[in-house]
Parts: C-alpha cells; structure tokens; sequence
C-alpha cells in the first residue's frame, strides 16, 4: 500500500474558467478525512490509481475501508491490461470520470433525491451505462450514456463479481468511520458500467455530501445528464 504523487494527471485546458476548477477541487476528496484538493494537495493510491489521499497517514487508516474498491480496481486494470483495446477503455473511463465528477456528483443528488430523502443513500445507489468511444479526440465524450437508474443495494447482494456485492458493506463502513464524524450527510454511490469489446468494466464513484443541500432537486437529471456528457461539458 502506497501512494503517488498526482501532479502528474493532465491540467485543466485554458477554457476552464476559475469557478470550475474551484467546483472541482471541492469534489475532489482526500478518502481519508474528506479533505477536498482546495484545502490540501492529495495523492493517488499507487495500486489503484483511483482512491486520492492527503497524507500516508490517511492512507494507512483508511485501508481496511478502501480495499473492497481497491481489489475492485485493480482487479480490473489486471484483466485489462491483457486485452489491448480494454486496457485503453479501462484508463479512459478513470479520466472520464474524473472530468465529469461535478456533474456525476450533483446527478446522484438528484436522482436519489437527497434534498427530500436525506437517507436515500444508505439503501439505493445511481447506475450509470455508458459506451465508449475510442474515436472520440476529447476525453469528455470518451463515452456516452446509454442508460441510467436507481438501484437498492440489496439487488447487487448476489452479483457474481463478489467486490459489487459487497458494495452495501464498502458504503456503510465508509459513512459510518469517516462520514458521520464530519458532520456530513454521509457517503453515497455510483456504479459506472462499461460493456465493450466483449467485457465488462465498473467503476465506484463514491460521494460525500452536505448535511443540508441548497441545491433544488432537478426533476429532469437524466435529460440533463445525457445532454451534459453527449456534449462534452465538464463543471
């Protein structure tokens, strides 16, 4: 268990404007303490390459809670890393998420309807299907929606890949350790799929969440989820 620097990620592009790099580093979360990249710089766990921290301290603690996702991961990259064009899907689909987090953030929101089911999190969770695009010259529309719901967590609870499984357990530990004793809402879940090229990829997008959102539900989040993603726009 270690961690990298993750300076080395590309920069935003000179058409970001300040307040989206601002949004984004206050999405960008150390998993340990919940730190966001605006307060401190965070580094890469160096096995997953997913899972960001502020110190090794925070690393250390928190691996017992991160290595249902780690194992998850790195399962993943290994089973890629053997297939070519699924090696590129698997690492595209790490970057995609990262630029389209705001949006991925506030749409689990909406979908879960947090602003009116403050509790909604700790059973249900946000499926997202996309297909890649390997043609695509722009990260941000690597992949396109092809669906997306809500799930319980209990309908994953006889998944065959045992890491998705557990997905129920990973949250519930995450909130209770870290979550709760911030003063949050508490931790919720994506479940990012991508079926190409004969074989499956999932990513975990976990998000932490105020206790109080000022934001207003938007009733079309999947309309503008599409729109956001086909289009390429990242907050």
């Amino acid at each position: 268990m270690s961690y990298r620097s993750s300076e080395s990620r590309p920069s935003p592009s000179s058409s970001t404007s300040a307040s989206e790099k601002k949004l984004r580093h206050a999405l960008t979360q150390c998993q340990g303490c919940w730190r966001a990249k605006a307060e401190v710089p965070l580094r890469k766990c160096a096995n997953c390459t997913a899972a960001v921290y502020c110190s090794t301290q925070c690393q250390r603690e928190h691996w017992p809670y991160h290595k249902l996702q780690c194992r998850l991961t790195e399962s993943q990259k290994k089973k890629c890393d053997t297939i070519g064009t699924m090696a590129s899907m698997n690492q595209d689909l790490f970057k995609w998420t990262a630029k389209h987090r705001p949006m991925l953030s506030q749409t689990i929101a909406d979908a879960l309807n947090l602003q009116a089911r403050p509790k909604a999190h700790e059973t249900e969770l946000l499926l997202l299907v996309v297909s890649y695009q390997p043609s695509s010259p722009n990260i941000a529309t690597r992949f396109r929606v092809v669906t997306t719901s809500t799930a319980t967590f209990e309908s994953f609870s006889k998944h065959p890949n045992p890491e998705i499984a557990k997905l129920s357990q990973h949250r519930s530990i995450m909130e209770i350790d870290h979550r709760r004793n911030q003063g949050t809402l508490g931790t919720a879940f994506c479940l990012i799929t991508s079926i190409d090229f004969g074989g499956v990829i999932h990513r975990v997008l976990p998000v932490s969440f105020p206790k109080a959102l000022t934001t207003p539900r938007n009733e079309n989040w999947v309309d503008t989820l599409i729109k956001t993603i086909d289009n390429g726009v990242t907050h």
